[in-house]
């Protein structure tokens, strides 16, 4: 995360991609052309089709993550989330996840002493139970910023790992009231 001179959600960046920005205007970082962008397919959300969510991982040119997801407005693209994802450091080792998120949350904390902070715990993952989930959040202006550790079980073949998101409270607002409704 790199903040700039404000404290609103829209001044930080995933990567050099900030929420509001369009997608197509980092078509470099992304390895990809709009025409491929818009025939990919995206993630519907149960609830509403206001968002969508699309992901890259196989062309992109990040220095720090691995891979990288937005939910974005399926008609304008503009970013409403990212997503930054770190897994193969974490893979089977669910505690140096846990120590490197303790690590990005306290530097968080000192960047925003004035921002809404929750400190979450282990618990299942809410559509695996399987899986254990914890979760840091950070609320400043417009937004929120989430640090989030899944420890997924064998089975799903799905890697361990971080994710950084950073998401407009509007995003938020309709993850939580019309997304999955």
């Amino acid at each position: 995360i790199a903040p700039t001179q404000a404290d609103d959600i829209k001044d930080f960046q995933i990567e050099g991609i900030s929420v509001g920005d369009n997608l197509f205007d980092h078509l470099t970082i992304l390895g990809e052309t709009k025409k491929s962008i818009k025939s990919r397919e995206l993630f519907y959300f149960p609830g509403s089709k206001k968002f969508v969510g699309i992901s890259f991982a196989k062309y992109v040119k990040l220095d720090t993550y691995e891979a990288i997801q937005f939910s974005i407005n399926p008609e304008t693209y503009q970013i409403a989330n990212i997503g930054g994802k770190i897994r193969e450091p974490y893979k089977n080792n669910i505690q140096k996840c846990y120590k490197k998120m303790e690590e990005i949350y306290s530097e968080l904390k000192k960047t925003f002493p004035n921002a809404s902070k929750t400190r979450g715990s282990e618990k299942k993952h809410e559509y695996n139970k399987k899986a254990k989930v914890k979760t840091h959040i950070l609320k400043i202006k417009g937004g929120q910023i989430t640090i989030r550790c899944t420890d997924w079980p064998e089975e799903t073949k799905i890697k361990d790992g971080l994710v950084l998101t950073i998401g407009s409270q509007e995003y938020y607002q309709w993850i939580d009231n019309e997304a999955f409704k």
